[in-house]
């Protein structure tokens, strides 16, 4: 597949999962709804997560965010009591960021739901294609994310 339309795949494939995405996350229970949580303060959420703690650099560059939005989001998640910032032991000049247990909860929440949506899409996908092709779809994710355990 050329570039051209390798990029127009990846810009469909983002439009139907933010559109999906959007779908599901509307059917939220209240207490996601009222964090009223930007895009942004999700994806950081998973990312931490996944880190189990990260610095204030190590998030902006995930995020492709400046430091000084990422401190933005830092402070407003602080404020919802999600994220705690945390001393490095070994050098107290070290700052990072962990999920509180109340962010723990926030982000199977969040799974919760983005799982969902992605199973409708799976879905759609079996029924347009058959199963045949979703085999051969897992294969590719599975092994993908064995490429990517390696890298984290």
């Amino acid at each position: 597949m050329d570039e051209k339309n390798l990029d127009e795949l990846s810009q469909k494939l983002n439009r139907l999962i933010l559109m999906s995405r959007i779908k599901y996350f509307a059917r939220a229970d209240r207490d996601l709804k009222e964090l009223s949580l930007t895009e942004s303060s999700v994806r950081l959420l998973q990312y931490i997560n996944i880190l189990k703690k990260c610095s204030i650099a190590k998030a902006s560059q995930m995020l492709m965010a400046t430091p000084s939005f990422t401190s933005k989001i830092v402070r407003d998640l602080q404020k919802l009591r999600l994220i705690k910032k945390a001393q490095s032991v070994k050098d107290k000049r070290e700052v990072f960021i962990q999920l509180t247990v109340e962010g723990i909860k926030t982000v199977k929440k969040i799974i919760d739901y983005d799982v969902l949506h992605r199973k409708a899409i799976l879905q759609r996908i079996a029924q347009k294609c058959g199963e045949s092709k979703l085999h051969v779809l897992s294969e590719i994710v599975n092994s993908l994310l064995s490429d990517f355990g390696k890298e984290i």
